[in-house]
């Protein structure tokens, strides 16, 4: 009765850890999904980019009276375009990596570099998101500007982009993290990202 009580007691222990595990897959595709989401919106800031350079050149070559908001509009926009995209490069495998080792290496090495990659890259991450969002509160209180044109607008919203932007970064890197951490433990093999290419597989 003792050892057939014990086995029930650990098949139960058993079930309760895999249902926390598939929930907490669960959580991470959501994460993951959000993060593709977020980078989404940054796409769609091409749009008003485009529309501003366009409205730039006609008043500027067709009408001789050039806007006094459109180069700061721009590097706003684009530095925004960027920071909303750099979780979801992540996730895909597109940020530029040097491959010619790691190629030729065991799946268990490999994952051993990356685990210590993402720790060392979250570090520094995290605490660019700290001082990112020091400098968002700091710009905000003051009202600071940009000094840079004539229209010399505000610098908090981008700084309030920027942060967040550092933030989903750090988000997928934990993500990531997690994920190779795991395949270590459970003897998966290494998995290999390339970019839009393996999202196109998908």
């Amino acid at each position: 009765m003792r050892f057939t009580a014990l086995v029930a007691r650990n098949v139960r222990r058993f079930g309760t850890h895999e249902l926390e595990v598939k929930k907490l897959e669960r959580l991470l595709d959501t994460t993951e999904a959000t993060v593709k989401w977020v980078s989404y919106v940054g796409a769609l800031l091409l749009i008003p980019l485009i529309l501003s350079m366009v409205v730039e050149v006609v008043a500027r070559y067709v009408f001789d009276a050039p806007t006094l908001w459109a180069y700061e509009m721009a590097y706003f926009l684009t530095g925004s375009f960027f920071l909303l995209g750099i979780g979801y490069t992540l996730q895909i495998g597109g940020h530029v990596k040097v491959d010619l080792m790691t190629d030729l290496l065991p799946d268990r090495v490999n994952l051993v570099i990356y685990i210590v990659g993402y720790v060392f890259a979250g570090i520094f991450v995290i605490w660019s998101f700290w001082g990112l969002t020091e400098s968002f509160l700091e710009t905000y209180r003051t009202g600071e500007t940009t000094g840079e044109s004539a229209w010399n607008p505000v610098l908090w919203p981008f700084r309030a982009v920027a942060a967040f932007g550092f933030f989903v970064f750090a988000v997928q890197i934990l993500v990531e993290l997690y994920r190779n951490v795991s395949r270590l433990i459970r003897g998966e093999a290494f998995e290999r990202k390339e970019g839009l290419m393996s999202e196109g597989g998908e």
